[in-house]
Parts: structure tokens; sequence; C-alpha cells
């Protein structure tokens, strides 16, 4: 499993790297805090957290779009479960977010990523 981590971290585009320009300040804010999260629950398909969910607002901006205002009016603190701002809304507004995000860009698997291997 640890050699799979290292070759689709390969496939990753670093937050700092993505071009949101075209996305709206909301979206940009929501990019930004669940790339704080730490590790990428979409990193098998070749994705980090924040590349997916510019990929996937794109993609599906009427499914993603309200989970993102959604979120948004949480705290990023609060959102990515700071123990000293935690709510439990904003975290399940981050998962449901997340979520849904995972689920669009399973749809679209960046090519040459290994597929994933539990045995």
């Amino acid at each position: 499993m640890r050699v799979h981590l290292r070759q689709w971290e390969q496939f990753v585009v670093p937050y700092d790297e993505l071009d949101l320009d075209d996305l709206d300040s909301e979206t940009q804010r929501m990019a930004c805090a669940v790339d704080q999260i730490g590790i990428s629950n979409v990193l098998h398909y070749g994705y980090g957290m924040s590349e997916a969910l510019a990929f996937a607002v794109r993609a599906e901006p009427e499914l993603i779009g309200p989970l993102i205002e959604s979120a948004a009016q949480f705290t990023d603190r609060s959102l990515i479960g700071d123990i000293d701002s935690f709510e439990p809304n904003a975290v399940e507004a981050r998962m449901q977010l997340i979520g849904r995000v995972a689920e669009v860009v399973s749809q679209h698997p960046k090519a040459g990523v290994p597929p994933l291997d539990l045995s």
C-alpha cells in the first residue's frame, strides 16, 4: 500500500500550483480549507483534496455548488475539525462536500493511476 501512496502522490497537483482564478471566492476558500485536512480520500484517483474539489465543481457545478455554499458558512478551523473550534454541523457539511466530490472524481480517475488494491 505504501508503494501505491507514493505513486498516487505523483499525480497530485499541489494546492499552490492549482489555477483557481475561474472559481468564485467561496470555492477558492473551500479548496484551501479541504487542502488543510491532510491526506486525500481521493488520492487513489490521482487527486489531492483541493484539486478534486476544483475539478468536481467545474464538472458538476449544480451538484457541488450548493454544498460549497453550505460549508462556506462555517469557519475554516471548524470545517477542518480543529478541536478549539469544533462544530459538528461544520464537520458534517465538510463530509457531505467531500463525499460528493469523491463521487464525481471517482467517475474521472486520472490516466495511469495505479488501481486501489486492498489485498
